[in-house]
Order: C-alpha cells, then structure tokens, then sequence
C-alpha cells in the first residue's frame, strides 16, 4: 500500500488494474520546486520489478508518464519505484515512492462453439457465424 506521507508531494498515479500498452502515471502536487526536471533526470524516475524499459516525458505540467517500451506482460503484477527524491527535495526517508500496478489477463473463453455456413449456397462469399450453445 503507498505511503500516505507522500500526499503532499504526489496527489494521483495509476494503479490497479491496467491494460498491457498502458502508460503508469505520477501526478506531482501543485507548488513543488523541481531539482532537475531534464530529459536526462526524467529517464531515471521510474523503476519496475520486473525490469521494463520504458521512456518518462511530461503529460502536462505535474503529470509524469512512464511508457513502456513493449508491451507488458499480461496478468502480471508490477512493482513500481518513482523516484521522487530525485526530482524534489524531501525530507529524510521519502525520496522513493512505491506503488503497484497490475495488467488485465486478456482473452476471450467461448466454450462449447458451434460453428455453420451462414451462406453455404455461395461459397465465395463464406461466412462463419460462432454462437455458444445454450444461448
């Protein structure tokens, strides 16, 4: 469970469950002075367990976003590391900010399918109709 200790510093980030090319999201609280706030400084903010590279930018002026380079792995649960220290001065203690964030199994289960022609008498313009038996 994040540390409550960062609400003053970070007012939102993603969390949940998230699609598998989905961006995580850090949204820095209104008045922070910003140490480094460069590309060079940003790249570095984030941190996942398991390891992803990713690249960070700025969404708007207090949302960072950390996009992934390749999709992530469905149903797998990440730790996520934001570095907050390194872009704000923090009292002693707080310069890490940890979340998690979980990506959605995706897929579709259609047991039982019964599969026909729709049109058999023009097989050129074949169509399959998929229903579930019992519906």
């Amino acid at each position: 469970k994040p540390d409550a200790a960062f609400t003053p510093y970070i007012s939102a980030f993603t969390a949940g469950h998230i699609p598998a090319r989905s961006a995580i999201l850090v949204r820095l609280a209104e008045g922070q002075a910003f140490k480094d706030s460069s590309a060079t400084a940003l790249a570095k903010l984030f941190e996942l367990d398991p390891a992803v590279e990713g690249t960070v930018s700025w969404s708007d002026h207090l949302t960072l976003s950390f996009q992934p380079a390749q999709r992530l792995a469905q149903d797998q649960a990440y730790d996520v590391t934001f570095h907050l220290g390194k872009l704000v001065s923090l009292p002693n203690g707080m310069s890490d900010f940890r979340f998690q964030v979980t990506t959605y199994h995706q897929g579709i289960d259609l047991p039982e399918l019964d599969v026909w022609g729709y049109q058999a008498a023009h097989p050129e313009r074949f169509q399959a109709r998929v229903t579930r038996s019992g519906q």
